[in-house]
């Protein structure tokens, strides 16, 4: 990833950067308003900037609108490249402990890396949005965010399920626990309220890792 990867500043709570800040304001305002909808001028407000800045930065709102779909992607792509080649090499050995074991790695490893982006709640928004209304911007997310992990996952559980697993039923199982990580990187206030968690820190991820790997467990048992 480049390392002036946008969502990544955020992600470090690194605002020198005024690109950081209008996407961050670009984000809250997408979230609520579809990209037809949104006003130039309240995510200048928003990023303490001049709605000139917009154009300069990104080309415009349709610009920023594709910036903020290309950056998470891009942010994502390169978190989950390290367990796409770990994963490849163990699906061609047809490694079943390996693959449970990457299965839960993986999905814990999602669920703390998107967790560190602050408006990780509106991007998830803005994603189902574009699930519902595609844009012309929709392939790119839909691919980084939801078919390449769900397609991958499924090939992780049928390889440690020995075989057992139809590709349709793996495929039923992986969707449902990317939805795991959907909710629970989000941090809402329902899922808070419902663990009665203050934070969402060491504690609560290692919870998580032990639910999500009995959950594997049952599944391929």
């Amino acid at each position: 990833m480049d390392k002036y990867n946008i969502i990544s500043k955020i992600a470090a709570a690194d605002m020198a950067d005024p690109r950081a800040r209008i996407m961050t304001g670009a984000i809250e305002e997408f979230a609520k308003m579809s990209l037809e909808g949104a006003r130039t001028r309240r995510i200048a407000a928003k990023a303490g900037v001049n709605s000139a800045a917009i154009s300069y930065y990104f080309g415009g709102k349709s610009g920023l609108y594709k910036a903020v779909i290309d950056q998470t992607s891009a942010y994502f792509d390169d978190a989950v490249k390290p367990y796409y080649d770990e994963g490849n090499d163990i699906i061609k050995r047809r490694d079943s402990k390996g693959a449970l074991s990457l299965a839960k790695r993986f999905l814990v490893g999602c669920i703390k890396k998107f967790s560190e982006v602050s408006v990780v709640s509106d991007l998830s928004l803005i994603l189902l949005r574009e699930a519902d209304s595609p844009s012309r911007y929709f392939k790119r997310a839909y691919e980084s965010l939801y078919s390449y992990p769900v397609e991958f996952l499924s090939k992780l559980l049928q390889t440690a399920s020995k075989g057992k697993l139809e590709h349709d039923i793996s495929l039923v199982y992986a969707q449902a626990l990317w939805g795991h990580v959907r909710t629970y990187s989000s941090k809402t206030k329902a899922v808070m309220k419902l663990h009665r968690w203050s934070r969402f820190g060491k504690k609560e991820i290692g919870i998580l890792e032990e639910a999500l790997g009995k959950v594997l467990e049952k599944t391929l048992g």
